[in-house]
């Protein structure tokens, strides 16, 4: 969910002035960099390729504020990420849930095969 701050009314600010201010702060610790389609969001803030998060410097009259939500800064790498997330937890459900009823199953088939008098 986006969140809104208004600041100070700063009409001269561009997105691009407000990303290099950004950028200085965040020197060293995050990556600070454009979005390529601008519509939603004007820049990224980078924690790594599956944290960070997007900003926009939107002016109204009167009003300067920053809207901004958490995102992948590489969502390929995070569709994989979450696909693999996806495939663990699949393999846990089988070995705890599912495996352990199949064996059940197999041993009761086993049982009955080994004593049902049409198979002696």
């Amino acid at each position: 969910m986006a969140q809104t701050v208004t600041v100070a009314h700063h009409p001269e600010l561009t997105w691009q002035d407000a990303m290099e201010i950004f950028q200085r702060h965040f020197s060293g610790k995050y990556k600070v960099r454009k979005i390529k389609r601008t519509i939603a969001r004007h820049f990224i803030i980078c924690r790594s390729p599956l944290i960070g998060t997007r900003v926009k410097l939107e002016q109204s009259e009167g009003k300067t504020s920053f809207v901004f939500d958490g995102d992948a800064p590489n969502a390929l790498l995070a569709l994989l990420f979450w696909m693999g997330l996806g495939i663990l937890i699949s393999v846990i459900i089988y070995l705890t849930v599912l495996k352990p009823k199949l064996k059940a199953m197999e041993n009761e088939v086993k049982l009955y095969i080994e004593n049902a008098p049409e198979f002696k």
